[in-house]
């Protein structure tokens, strides 16, 4: 099992020349048109102008599906003395391709991504290693130079903002880590002995996370006020919680989800599992059926957090004023 996050980038389009802003939603044309006229089998090269043999490496776009989303991967090329291909039954080692292979072959690694046309917000995967989400740029870069789009990562910071604003907040729960605590505090709230204690403080504890919620279904403080007061208290004195702050709420607005005071872009978490268990031998998912899972968690992770980042991105759904 792996826990990944989303994140979300919101996508401005432009005119070049006079470099003045177009709708957002001119890019669903824009993009269909050149999948239609350079895709190969849903495949588009962002970089056609470099060789698979260049030293620069090469990057590909793989439409996975394109309704109600378009839903992909961005792929970049290892380079070839970067990985090795090995023979178990000898444990021979050797180049994955020889010269004429490598003209025509690569590795790559990948991420995932998410765009929605309607509201021109990004939802990309973050990994190790992967492309950026800024190669998407090439698309048009590459293949209609009278556009350009850029990016903007959604500030996570405003995000507890449009929480405290929105239409009757509920406080759900509150983490905070303590750093370094003393002996004192530990001992009145874990009940130990000060023997106890003094060997546990020996042993070097760094931190200590409190957190505070309701019974189940239920919120800590729902009195709008009250809830206002309390989140701009923590985020007055963030600063004393330097590792860990979340407050989680609720509103009429949206669901109930955590709010990281310390991210500085808005992200939700994914897990993706990489094996599963066939008559009791556990196995790899193959890419199709690791495709199916990116996409449900990052849809799911995108539908989960509509609202706010409608509100984030200063983005309004289609058919609002």
């Amino acid at each position: 099992m792996a826990n990944k996050s989303v994140e979300f980038i919101k996508i401005e389009l432009f005119k070049q020349g006079n470099k003045t802003e177009i709708d957002h939603h001119e890019l669903k044309g824009l993009f269909e048109d050149i999948f239609k006229d350079h895709c190969i089998l849903k495949k588009l090269d962002l970089f056609p102008d470099i060789k698979p043999d260049d030293i620069e490496p090469k990057y590909t776009l793989d439409i996975v599906s394109e309704n109600p989303y378009l839903f992909g991967r961005i792929c970049k090329q290892k380079s070839n003395n970067s990985v090795i291909l090995r023979n178990y039954e000898t444990l021979e080692a050797d180049s994955v391709f020889d010269t004429e292979d490598a003209a025509r072959k690569g590795i790559e690694v990948f991420t995932y991504f998410m765009l929605d046309y309607n509201t021109g917000i990004l939802a990309i995967v973050n990994a190790s290693d992967a492309p950026s989400p800024a190669v998407l740029n090439q698309v048009l870069d590459e293949y209609n130079k009278k556009y350009y789009m850029r990016q903007i990562s959604i500030p996570n910071t405003d995000g507890v903002e449009v929480f405290l604003n929105s239409n009757r907040p509920e406080l759900r729960a509150l983490e905070f880590d303590i750093p370094s605590p003393s002996a004192e505090y530990l001992q009145k709230i874990l009940g130990l002995d000060e023997d106890k204690i003094c060997d546990m403080i020996n042993e070097g504890v760094h931190s200590a996370r409190i957190i505070l919620k309701p019974v189940p279904y239920k919120s800590i403080v729902k009195e709008t006020s009250k809830v206002r007061d309390i989140v701009n208290i923590i985020k007055e004195n963030k600063s004393k919680y330097p590792e860990h702050v979340i407050v989680k709420g609720k509103s009429d607005d949206f669901g109930s989800r955590p709010f990281d005071l310390h991210a500085k872009y808005f992200s939700y978490p994914v897990t993706i599992n990489k094996t599963h268990i066939v008559e009791g031998k556990r196995i790899e998912y193959t890419l199709k059926e690791m495709d199916i899972q990116f996409k449900t968690g990052i849809v799911n992770a995108y539908e989960l957090n509509y609202d706010i980042l409608l509100a984030l991105a200063d983005r309004e759904m289609d058919g609002d004023e």
